[in-house]
């Protein structure tokens, strides 16, 4: 199972930040931006649940 960073596209970090999670892991980290600031998840929660499903396997 692969590592996903979720950031807002108004945030205060860069892609190279997002990236050094790869430096803690043996696994694959992949990024998703998403419209927002620092509480983006509050407005994105059906894309969000759709990663985590997909990536445990879940077809719902």
């Amino acid at each position: 199972m692969n590592l996903f960073c979720f950031t807002g596209d108004e945030e205060d970090i860069s892609d190279e930040e997002i990236n050094a999670w790869q430096q803690e892991t043996m696994k694959e980290v992949e990024m998703k931006k998403l419209p927002g600031k620092h509480f983006f998840i509050f407005d994105h929660p059906e894309e969000i649940m759709q990663v985590i499903n997909s990536s445990l396997g879940n077809k719902t």
